[in-house]
């Protein structure tokens, strides 16, 4: 319904008759090779493409070197991370064979308790009676002090 009232509103305008000449000179110009912008205006859009694409480089080359970087240190972390577990599995061995040895050697076990230079004071744990449910360390008993 707004359609046809809106048509109705338009009808009733006074029509408008273009000016004399008014279709030659459109076409005239549309014949007419396409004007070029002034120097000025082409300098300042040349000027600003450039700084827009100098830019553009600027914060590529920069991402890219950011991204080196990390990847460099990362790589860096994971050597030091690699030799610290080459070293730990190195010390593993070591520790393993000397205790492997200790566990074989058949010889008694016997506790240095220390001296000077008359006398060493040493228990043969061989000959010390076990306690049911193990002994307890000195420094465990509150009547150690």
């Amino acid at each position: 319904m707004e359609d046809q009232h809106l048509d109705q509103l338009l009808r009733e305008l006074p029509r408008e008759r273009a000016s004399e000449g008014f279709t030659a000179r459109a076409l005239r110009r549309l014949d007419e090779p396409a004007r070029r912008a002034p120097a000025r205006v082409r300098w300042a859009i040349a000027t600003a493409a450039a700084a827009l694409l100098i830019s553009l480089l600027s914060v590529g080359a920069w991402l890219e070197w950011r991204e080196q970087r990390q990847t460099a240190e990362l790589l860096q972390d994971a050597m030091e991370a690699r030799q610290l577990l080459d070293e730990l599995r190195a010390e593993h061995g070591r520790l393993s064979r000397d205790l492997r040895r200790l566990d074989n050697s058949g010889a008694p076990e016997v506790l240095y308790l220390g001296g000077d230079e008359t006398m060493d004071v040493v228990v043969d744990l061989g000959q010390v009676q076990r306690v049911e449910g193990g002994t307890i360390p000195a420094a465990y008993h509150d009547q150690t002090f």
